[in-house]
């Protein structure tokens, strides 16, 4: 399968993976989970192996957490 990506420093890029990180990312903030639930079995439909599936996985949720994080946190003075 020939998806379109993006090499950046000698990494690939693949643009429909993060469109789909970043829809299913939307759909766990508003529904409060189902990130991995939705993103890891279009990723597997996709043809990705299943050991680069769940470190992206994971990865997406700490980035995505810690993200969420600090625009949630509130700074008093």
């Amino acid at each position: 399968m020939n998806l379109i990506g993006l090499t950046i420093f000698g990494l690939k890029f693949f643009i429909i993976v993060i469109v789909l990180a970043f829809t299913c990312e939307f759909i766990n903030a508003i529904f409060g989970g189902g990130h991995g639930t939705i993103l890891t079995p279009l990723l597997i439909m996709l043809g990705f192996s299943l050991l680069t599936i769940v470190p992206s996985v994971l990865l997406a949720e700490v980035i995505s957490g810690v993200l969420v994080g600090m625009a949630h946190h509130k700074v008093e003075m």
